[in-house]
């Protein structure tokens, strides 16, 4: 642990972080590509001077941060899909340290129906056609999906263990929620004024709630 260099990159994330969410007020896309990236990269150094030995921590950031840069060119069907499966990749990865901390263990038949019902989700799911290649459209699907079934773990290891570090996480999923909601609705469905203001003010509070929730438990 390198106590120093946390404190100097979490202040960094947390400034980043501000200045990226100034520039999204203002509408300033040149600069808020460029800010983007900084603030979960901060974060991922702040977290491997820390915790070192928790690496499954970092390397979720990290997954992160790969898809934010991804999604800078979302309008690419490609790397918004890519940048999707980067989010899957880590809500996964959050999904494991969740389940690894409940005090029971999750019965196989549970994970079985939960892949059943996101295999229902991606063939029978809806979502708006507006410029959405019909593979990315499912992919999205399954993406919410996977982001239920981590708020939902989110929530049972809640009321297994009732402390700081589960109540954070279990917020982070619900504020993680009305991002990826207010995405999909600002981009496809009705756009509004400093949409990536609102997105990105909920993703990094989220983000922030996730990863020190899980620092704590």
């Amino acid at each position: 642990m390198n106590i120093v260099w946390f404190y100097i990159c979490i202040s960094l994330y947390f400034l980043t972080c501000v200045l990226h969410l100034v520039i999204c007020f203002k509408e300033n896309e040149k600069w808020r590509k460029i800010t983007k990236g900084f603030c979960m990269g901060f974060l991922a150094i702040a977290f491997i001077f820390y915790v070192p030995d928790k690496p499954l921590i970092y390397v979720s950031i990290i997954l992160g941060l790969m898809g934010d840069l991804l999604l800078i060119k979302k309008k690419n069907q490609f790397y918004l899909g890519l940048g999707g499966c980067f989010f899957a990749c880590m809500h996964g990865l959050n999904i494991y340290m969740i389940t690894s901390a409940l005090s029971y263990t999750v019965p196989w038949y549970v994970f079985a129906l939960a892949l059943l019902f996101l295999a229902l989700f991606i063939v029978y799911g809806k979502l708006t056609k507006k410029n959405v290649h019909p593979i990315v459209r499912k992919g999205a699907m399954g993406y919410f999906f996977l982001l239920l079934f981590s708020a939902v773990m989110a929530g049972m290891l809640l009321v297994d263990n009732f402390q700081t570090s589960t109540l954070l996480i279990f917020l982070g999923y619900i504020v993680f929620l009305i991002s990826d909601c207010s995405l999909v609705t600002f981009n496809y469905i009705h756009s509004v004024k400093r949409k990536d203001f609102y997105v990105m003010l909920t993703y990094l509070s989220a983000q922030t709630l996730i990863y020190f929730g899980l620092l704590l438990l």
